[in-house]
């Protein structure tokens, strides 16, 4: 699986390299789900954390204070935990949870939007394919349409350039 940058470097469609996009966008975007969805489980995992830290804090309080014959009421507990440094350091590390989450979730959307500009790219180039010498859907099958592509791909990529490296 690749790392979240590698698939933020490749969010964009290549049109250039057109056809290595399209049979590479199931398995990045399966990736970019996947990971979205780690990172969803890891904010519900630092949410369940912060709810047992208070839990835990407030039975501490509730404890000390009985013992004290101090007259306790809920707020000011729940005022005593929110304040607690490990209550904080779990708040903080909720948010950050649910910040990378959020993020994640707009990768996969970025890549929800690429596998639409593929789609379009390909209804473009499939255009410009009927629109050169003539050829018609009707007369594709008698049309050698390797050729056809062929010609498209040379104009599209002046000066011979290589194909990109996609090997990992």
């Amino acid at each position: 699986m690749l790392s979240v940058d590698e698939l933020r470097a490749r969010r964009a469609v290549d049109v250039d390299e057109i056809d290595l996009d399209i049979a590479q966008q199931p398995e990045l975007f399966s990736d970019v789900s996947d990971l979205a969805a780690d990172t969803r489980a890891e904010a519900k995992a630092a949410k369940a954390n912060l709810d047992a830290k208070k839990a835990d804090i407030a039975i501490q309080y509730r404890r000390g204070l009985i013992s004290t014959d101090v007259k306790i009421t809920e707020t000011s507990v729940t005022a005593l935990v929110d304040k607690h440094e490990d209550v904080v350091a779990c708040k903080l590390a909720v948010i950050e949870a649910e910040r990378t989450a959020s993020k994640m979730d707009g990768l996969v959307g970025a890549y929800e939007q690429k596998r639409s500009m593929i789609k379009y790219m390909v209804e473009l180039m499939l255009h410009e394919m009927f629109n050169m010498k003539g050829i018609t859907p009707q007369t594709l099958s008698t049309t050698k349409v390797a050729d056809v592509q062929a010609e498209i791909t040379q104009a599209r990529r002046p000066n011979g350039r290589r194909r990109r490296n996609t090997t990992s």
